[in-house]
């Protein structure tokens, strides 16, 4: 992996003007469910989009590794600044994991979240969602002033603003709004009729790329069922990226887009048969299924994902290895002038630019499976390690020379283990895990209509 960076640091100089102050307010955007290569499609074809001359203001992280491959976990990583060892949400009692049958932990007990944070330094806090976990006992909406859960892309943003106009009065309170979308959840899901007719909204230039970057054999045949779900996966990242152009548009009317800082990131991806073949010879998904979905495996097409700021002090692109649990000290530091305790995971990522060099020897980490016994996976600059309970033993591959994860190399790797094993003592000595929150038969039904707990039709 090469270490480049290209990045503007906003320092001031004495023959330019003078830069902005550092924000004063926070949006924290979640796009569920979003590869980074599919978010990344428009730019790599040269193709623009309402989102794409914003991008060019922004820094965008482009190796960013999501710390579990489904979302209360994941979500809980960046609402805490901790990695799912240490906060406690995603576990579950059984040995092997299996949502379709069982709800997992919550937050544990005095972990603190960003939003209880900020809320004791001041600063209003406002969350605009679409995704039920939210309110069902969780943790995740902890120390919000107002949780709003409604349905689709336009509420959740409609919703967020009309928070965001109380919280941005007069005074210019300072705030930190957060807003979680699900189109890219769901939009590949459902009837085929309906998929198809969302297939349909991809402009021709974009479904060819879109055939040519489909994983494994997905678009061998363009009007396959496969690869229409596919194209309608790309259709709802597309939307999503107009919904974030659109906030930063409502932001800058508002006269906070200098005041704001911005981050989008999603918490996993999505497998479309990546690695069908490797999940079918294990055999250990308890629904049965292999190579589709999420929360089952700890492939990079799951935790690859797209992390972009704006107003983060830097701007550009830059592939130094980050973790959404950066995400809580870089905020703490631009907002409140703290660089994070040297104790955490997290590090405020315009630090980690500044130090690129250093920063390969850092692990990256990632657990919390939602289906089969529980992996971990550690990445150190170029290699990856991935581990299970139940394997007594683990696959390494070289993400320089095989990023699609297809060889494992023969050669031992005890430094990797070395971590993975310290991850995995942390669990011992952290606050322990969240407790198992009571899922009532109206929030059942909300979860089912995701594909949880049975719901949905996942094959």
């Amino acid at each position: 992996m090469a270490l480049g960076v290209l990045v503007v640091l906003a320092a001031a100089c004495s023959t330019e003007p003078a830069t902005p102050p550092p924000p004063r307010n926070a949006v924290v955007v979640c796009l569920d469910t979003v590869r980074h290569d599919v978010f990344e499609l428009p730019e790599s074809i040269g193709w623009s989009d309402p989102l794409s001359g914003e991008l060019d203001e922004a820094l965008r992280l482009e190796s960013a590794l999501a710390p579990a491959p489904w979302t209360v976990p994941s979500v809980a990583s960046v609402l805490t600044g901790r990695y799912p060892a240490t906060h406690g949400a995603g576990r579950f009692p059984s040995t092997v994991a299996d949502l379709d049958r069982e709800v997992p932990t919550a937050i544990a007990d005095g972990v603190p979240t960003l939003a209880e944070v900020l809320s004791r330094e001041g600063l209003r806090t406002g969350a605009s969602v679409a995704h039920p976990w939210f309110s069902a006992g969780y943790g995740l909406d902890r120390g919000f002033d107002s949780t709003r859960v409604v349905k689709g892309r336009k509420e959740v943003l409609e919703e967020g603003l009309a928070w965001l106009d109380g919280a941005a009065d007069a005074t210019r309170e300072p705030f930190f709004l957060y807003l979680h979308f699900m189109e890219a959840h769901e939009y590949h899901r459902g009837p085929l009729d309906d998929v198809r007719e969302r297939a349909s909204r991809l402009p021709s230039p974009l479904a060819v790329a879109s055939e040519a970057l489909a994983p494994a054999d997905t678009c061998s045949e363009p009007d396959s069922e496969a690869c229409v779900r596919w194209k309608a996966y790309v259709v709802a990242v597309l939307e999503l990226r107009g919904s974030v152009a659109e906030l930063l548009g409502q932001l800058e009317r508002r006269g906070l887009g200098d005041r704001t800082m911005v981050v989008v990131f999603a918490d996993h991806g999505e497998e479309f048969g990546d690695h069908r073949g490797e999940e079918r010879a294990l055999a250990v998904d308890p629904r049965g299924l292999a190579g589709v979905g999420h929360g089952h495996a700890l492939y990079q097409e799951l935790l690859h994902v797209p992390l972009v700021v704006w107003r983060a002090g830097v701007s550009g692109r830059s592939d130094v290895p980050v973790s959404l649990v950066d995400i809580w000290p870089t905020i703490l530091r631009r907002l409140e002038g703290e660089g994070g305790a040297e104790s955490a995971p997290g590090r405020p990522i315009d630090l980690l630019l500044r130090r690129a060099d250093s920063v390969v020897d850092r692990p990256l980490f990632a657990s919390g499976i939602a289906f089969g016994p529980e992996q971990t996976a550690v990445v150190l600059g170029d290699r990856k390690r991935i581990g299970r309970e139940d394997w007594g033993r683990s696959l390494t591959f070289d993400l320089d020379s095989d990023p699609e994860e297809r060889s494992p190399l023969s050669a031992s790797a005890p430094e990797l283990d070395a971590l993975l094993e310290r991850y995995e003592a942390a669990r011992s000595g952290a606050a322990g895990d969240g407790s198992v929150p009571e899922i009532d038969a109206a929030m059942a039904e909300e979860l089912r209509s995701l594909g949880y707990l049975g719901g949905g039709d996942n094959r």
